[in-house]
């Protein structure tokens, strides 16, 4: 399938038709943007059976990004067709191919709709969401993890939330649970926290004796040259 000369799907057919020189036809499809293009691809995306529970979640995020886009682009055009002070969105072509275009898309719950077309629950986008806020150190592995079923959604939305953005004690979780995955994700986690809180609490007592014994050394030598000083006086006045 083709749009404007682009080809939007059938890309492993095509690559497989033109390496063994083997026929094949092209439908054109028409679009109102390439904006409309994009949320098409997605929607396309959801009848594969193999994606994983998070790759759908990814694909929503994008797709509620495209439609509140779309939305603001009719919000747009209906201000140049109603005058600016109009509410009134341009309806989508009666043609077009996207379901979720064919509505008045700022009317709508955005994240609901695109969770049904997704088949995830809205919630669950939610968190996807606040996975992808994941330290940039740990992303990636926390990512492949959720794609081939290692961890949970849930499990690593707890992770996300219980290190907080620390990408050092992030990635000092997923080092030490990819050691041993036949623990908890959540309980290594709190397991590590625990480590660095005392190693913290270490740190601030050493810090704590080092400063006292720099000023005690301090105090030291300050009274040793006030005595020095003292018997020098006290020589010279004999």
């Amino acid at each position: 399938m083709t749009w404007d000369g682009y080809l939007i799907d059938g890309h492993n057919r095509y690559a497989i038709c033109t390496a063994h020189n083997l026929p094949y036809k092209t439908v054109e499809k028409q679009f109102d943007s390439r904006n409309d293009v994009c949320i098409w691809m997605i929607q396309n995306q959801f009848a594969r059976r193999n994606l994983a529970l998070y790759v759908r979640g990814g694909l929503g995020l994008r797709l509620e990004d495209l439609i509140r886009l779309k939305a603001s682009e009719n919000l747009k055009l209906a201000g140049k067709l109603y005058g600016e002070n109009h509410s009134k969105a341009q309806e989508p072509s009666a043609n077009s191919p996207n379901p979720l275009t064919k509505q008045v898309i700022e009317k709508i719950d955005t994240r609901e709709e695109v969770a049904k077309v997704a088949g995830i629950g809205s919630n669950t986008i939610s968190k996807i969401k606040e996975i992808k806020s994941a330290p940039i150190e740990v992303l990636s592995d926390l990512e492949r993890k959720l794609i081939t079923g290692e961890i949970s959604i849930n499990q690593a939305h707890k992770f996300v939330r219980t290190v907080n953005g620390n990408g050092e004690i992030a990635k000092r979780v997923l080092n030490e649970f990819n050691k041993n995955t036949s623990g908890s994700l959540e309980n290594k986690t709190k397991e590590i926290i625990r480590e660095v809180q005392k190693e913290e609490r270490d740190k601030a007592i050493k810090e704590a004796e080092e400063k006292k014994r720099l000023i005690l050394e301090e105090l030291r030598k300050e009274r040793e040259e006030s005595e020095r000083l003292a018997r020098e006086k006290a020589k010279k006045e004999w």
